[in-house]
C-alpha cells in the first residue's frame, strides 16, 4: 500500500486518509470527491500573549515618552508610529491566525478533511491527497 503522506495528524494513502485531530476519522479514498482548498474562520484562542502584551508595552511607551520628548510633533509622530505598528502586527496575526481547510464531498455530505494552520505542512497533504484521488479514478 503506498503512503502518499504520513504524520503524527494525519496519514494519506492509496485507499484511505486516516486523520488523528482532533478526532480520529477514516475515508476511504474511491468515496472522496471534490477536494478543494478554503481558509478557515480566525483562531481567536492562538492569539498569543507576546502579541497582546506588546500592544500593552507600545501603548505605555507612547503614552509616557511626551515628558521625555517634550515636543508635541515628536508625540504625534511617536502615537502615529505605533498605531500603524499596532495594526500591522494586528493584519498579519489575523492573516496567520486563520487556518488553511481541505474540504471535500464524501458520502454526499460536505467535510474538512483536514486542517492546518502550517502552511508548507498542508500544502504536502493537498499534493498527497489530489495524488491519493488521481490514483482510485484510475483503478
Amino acid at each position: 500500500m503506498p503512503t502518499y503522506y504520513l504524520d503524527p495528524v494525519i496519514r494519506v494513502t492509496h485507499e484511505v486518509i486516516e486523520v488523528r485531530r482532533p478526532s480520529y476519522r477514516m475515508f476511504a479514498v474511491r468515496e472522496i470527491r471534490h477536494v478543494y482548498a478554503v481558509r478557515g474562520r480566525t483562531d481567536w484562542t492562538r492569539l498569543s500573549p507576546s502579541s497582546t502584551g506588546l500592544i500593552g508595552v507600545v501603548a505605555t511607551a507612547v503614552l509616557t515618552s511626551r515628558p521625555v520628548i517634550g515636543s508635541t510633533s515628536w508625540s504625534m509622530a511617536a502615537v502615529g508610529g505605533a498605531a500603524c505598528l499596532s495594526i500591522a502586527w494586528t493584519v498579519i496575526w489575523w492573516a496567520h491566525m486563520r487556518p488553511h481547510e481541505l474540504r471535500a464531498i464524501y458520502r454526499d455530505q460536505l467535510i474538512c478533511l483536514f486542517e492546518s494552520h502550517d502552511g508548507r505542512s498542508f500544502r504536502e497533504v493537498t499534493r498527497a491527497v489530489a495524488r491519493a484521488v488521481e490514483e482510485s479514478a484510475n483503478v
